[in-house]
C-alpha cells in the first residue's frame, strides 16, 4: 500500500537426497503428496534462488540437509542468532531478485 517491501529477517532451508524424499513418500501413506515429481523438479531452481540469496548477504540463508529433528532446531537456533541485518538494503536486494528472475526465467 505504501509501495515498500520487506522482506523476511532469514531464511532457513533444510534439504534431503531425493533418494530420501522418495523413501518418506513411500513410507508414509498418511499424505497423498500429490504433484510429488513436480516438486523434486523445483527443488534444483530453488536451491539456486536461495543460493543466490546467500550471495548477495552472506548469512541470509542458512542451508542445511536435514538430519534429525534435533539437528534441524540446533541449525535454527543458531541461524537466529547471527543474522545479517538486511532492513537497510531490502529495496536493493528486491531489485537484485528481480534481475536474477528476468535473467533465469526461460
Amino acid at each position: 500500500m505504501k509501495n515498500e517491501i520487506s522482506l523476511p529477517d532469514a531464511y532457513v532451508l533444510f534439504w534431503a537426497e531425493e533418494d530420501e524424499l522418495r523413501k518418506r513418500k513411500e513410507m508414509d501413506q498418511t499424505r497423498s503428496r500429490r504433484n510429488f515429481d513436480k516438486h523434486l523438479r523445483m527443488i534444483e531452481p530453488q536451491m539456486r534462488y536461495f543460493h543466490y540469496l546467500n550471495e548477495l548477504v552472506p548469512g541470509y540463508v542458512g542451508i542445511h540437509k536435514t538430519e534429525t529433528v534435533a539437528d534441524n532446531i540446533h541449525h535454527i537456533v543458531k541461524h537466529s542468532e547471527t543474522l545479517p541485518d538486511i532492513k537497510k538494503r531490502e529495496s536493493e536486494i528486491f531489485d537484485k531478485v528481480i534481475d536474477f528472475y528476468k535473467s533465469t526465467t526461460p
